[in-house]
């Protein structure tokens, strides 16, 4: 089964948003799944606020994904919208006590267990319009 998910590209004074869940060791952008018929713009702001406290300003879609990957044993196949977005003020703490959340340097990005490891050069310069890409 194919999951959808939406992902922010949220840059603040060089460093990049990620999160990852508590017990885990793989880190990605905050985002989450879309639910039954909403829109992955929506979907991302719902997960903001509810992960988060706050509610990005999403300016465009960067790149559209499809990844195919294991984890934990179990096969994954993902579609995940990214979209370029903005917060008021450096978050620190979330909302949900299951994930984690840091602010990065691109250097820092370069020894973390980041997925999809294909895009991990790509956050601090942006392309423009929309790219999609088949990772897997």
């Amino acid at each position: 089964m194919v999951q959808l998910r939406a992902c922010g590209i949220v840059v603040l004074d060089g460093r990049l948003l990620q999160q990852r869940k508590e017990h885990d060791s793989i880190w990605a952008l905050p985002g989450g799944k879309l639910r039954d018929g909403e829109q992955a713009a929506a979907a991302l702001m719902r997960e903001f606020s509810e992960e988060l406290g706050v509610m990005p300003v999403i300016s465009r879609t960067v790149w559209i994904v499809e990844n195919n990957f294991a984890h934990d044993g179990k096969f994954n196949h993902q579609v995940e919208f990214y979209f370029e977005a903005t917060l008021d003020s450096r978050v620190m703490v979330g909302l949900d006590p299951s994930l984690m959340f840091q602010w990065i340097s691109a250097d820092d990005l370069a020894d973390m267990d980041f997925r999809p490891s294909l895009l991990r050069d790509q956050f601090f310069s942006l392309p423009q319009g929309t790219v999609h890409l088949v990772i897997g």
